[in-house]
């Protein structure tokens, strides 16, 4: 064996080697460009979801100790159905979310009658009931809304 042959071959092993590190290296690489993705787009998703619970919060206060009707309850309605479409989404909230639709419907069955009339006893025990769902609701979106911030946390 000569001396140009030891060197062909000393240099192509050091070249395979350099491949196999290079990549190695790449695969690590596109493998936490894809985690990072994965991540951003997911917390896009709870940044989304955070500001609906956020506008539900502020309305469940502006109903507080107050009997609503259908009418008043029409924005919550509408924020109960883009909650719907998350939940519907394969997640790590989607439980919450199907929590908060279902106490979000047992709160709108609760609206008082557009004419508001009847007995006081009666419409006290509506009232009642409108504003024990109210707390039940707020106290599901409170939750979620602490998952959420326990998701963002590195």
């Amino acid at each position: 064996m000569n001396l140009t042959t030891t060197v062909a071959i000393c240099s192509s092993t050091g070249l395979f080697a350099a491949a196999v590190v290079t990549v190695r290296h790449n695969r690590r690489v596109f493998a936490w460009n894809r985690r990072n993705y994965l991540t951003d787009n997911a917390a896009k998703d709870l940044d989304d979801v955070d500001r609906y619970l956020k506008d539900i919060h502020e309305l469940l206060c502006r109903f507080a100790q107050k009997p609503s009707t259908a009418a008043d309850l029409d924005c919550l309605r509408t924020l109960r159905h883009v909650i719907e479409g998350y939940a519907g989404r394969p997640g790590v909230l989607r439980a919450e979310l199907q929590d908060i639709v279902a106490r979000c419907d047992v709160y709108l069955g609760t609206a008082l009658k557009s004419p508001v009339s009847g007995s006081r006893a009666y419409l006290m025990v509506a009232a009642m009931e409108q504003e024990q769902a109210r707390t039940r609701l707020a106290a599901a979106v409170s939750g979620a809304q602490q998952r959420v911030r326990t998701l963002r946390r590195p």
